[in-house]
């Protein structure tokens, strides 16, 4: 399906079931990008990645850094 939307130049993207948003990402650029689905925050996921990029990296490697800290298993794996 991407060499098919590849194929042509458009200068609105219009993706309605957004799920994994893979051809969003894949795809050729275009100069206006419409997201849509149900689950309204998987669209706000997406919408603060693609607007906020380096302030998700900078929260997510902290949530990282945290996570080091967190012990591993059961409480009685722990013993």
């Amino acid at each position: 399906m991407l060499p098919l939307i590849n194929d042509r130049a458009h200068a609105c993207y219009v993706e309605a079931f957004a799920g994994s948003a893979a051809i969003l990402f894949e795809r050729t650029p275009a100069k206006i990008y419409v997201l849509i689905d149900t689950y309204g925050e998987l669209v706000r996921l997406y919408r603060v990645v693609a607007n906020h990029l380096d302030e998700v990296v900078r929260h997510f490697h902290w949530s990282q850094d945290q996570s080091r800290d967190v012990p591993v298993g059961t409480a009685a794996e722990r013993r």
